[in-house]
């Protein structure tokens, strides 16, 4: 398998078997290949002087009709946190290369870990975190008045896996064991649903890092719209 991105790799490093060398050397890729991380430098050299980062929020700024961002993206965080990262940013604070990496196995997802970190209330202030789950394809099933696709949200059904076993004439599904799968279904509800034709859905299956012959996205297209 040639394919190197994050999904590829997270999964050889659940086989057994493994030589330990390519095991260390699949992990440095993952590490080294976070992103992420530079959201500490944009955010260090965004801050205003009373240590606030302004006009973040783009309202509309995707054509479903969200909030995007802008100046540092806060709205896509990396899932994977540290236990304590008030220590580890204590860590850094202390500028000490050698210590943050004799503190962590995995420096580079480690500071990926701390992002979240970086934003903190006001003083007397508490953050509420909260997460619209599926809103875009929650409101783009009521709106377009597929009930039964508004029922499924309420029986807490995964419309996307749904999706991916009608592409691909699979049952059995779950997104633990079929994420790209599932991303792939992800991708015809919202992208299809939103107005995406077969050219554009292959370019944002691609970005993804799925690989999606031409026929299979007319086919993944035609299922959608025969739903």
């Amino acid at each position: 398998d040639e394919n190197a991105d994050k999904e590829a790799i997270e999964e050889l490093l659940t086989r057994k078997g493994m030589p330990e060398d390519a095991r260390r050397v699949l992990e440095l890729r993952r590490d080294l290949s976070q992103s992420s991380v530079k959201k500490f430098g944009r955010t260090a050299n965004s801050v205003c002087p009373d240590g606030k980062v302004r006009d973040i929020l783009v309202y509309h700024g995707a054509a479903t009709g969200r909030w995007t961002s802008q100046v540092v993206q806060f709205q896509n965080l990396p899932k994977y946190q540290l236990k304590d990262p008030e220590t580890a940013l204590r860590i850094i604070n202390h500028e000490d290369a050698d210590l943050w990496d004799m503190s962590y196995k995995s420096p580079m997802l480690s500071l990926s870990g701390c992002i979240r970190g970086l934003v903190v209330p006001a003083k007397g202030k508490k953050l509420v975190v909260v997460d619209y789950v599926a809103i875009e394809a929650r409101v783009l099933m009521w709106l377009a008045g597929q009930t039964d696709a508004v029922e499924a949200f309420r029986q807490g059904k995964d419309i996307y896996i749904e999706m991916a076993e009608e592409i691909y004439h699979q049952k059995g599904m779950n997104k633990h064991t079929h994420p790209k799968e599932r991303q792939l279904g992800k991708q015809a509800v919202l992208g299809c649903g939103y107005g995406m034709g077969p050219d554009k859905f292959l370019a944002t299956c691609l970005g993804y890092g799925i690989e999606v012959d031409p026929g299979l996205s007319e086919r993944t297209v035609k299922a959608y719209r025969g739903r």
